[in-house]
């Protein structure tokens, strides 16, 4: 139990260092898209503000692929 704990603090640290860091009036939300991996809220205080849009960045992407490759998923099945 303490370690479920733990980890459930280290998120609550990153996730609030990582917003603390941004201009809430420009920057985006990096945890809009995605959650950054347990590896990554367990050994990182939180994002710079440039990691932060570089990981919103790749959360976009990420996002993108995998509508893409549902849509051509359902084209495929429409053709059979």
């Amino acid at each position: 139990m303490v370690r479920a704990v733990r980890a459930d603090e280290a998120t609550h640290r990153f996730v609030n260092h990582s917003l603390a860091d941004l201009d809430h009036t420009h920057d985006f939300n990096p945890f809009a898209l995605g959650e950054a991996s347990a590896e990554i809220r367990g050994t990182k205080a939180g994002f710079t503000r440039e990691e932060s849009a570089a990981f919103a960045r790749e959360s976009q992407k990420k996002l993108e692929q995998e509508r893409e490759m549902v849509q051509h998923s359902q084209i495929e099945a429409a053709r059979s």
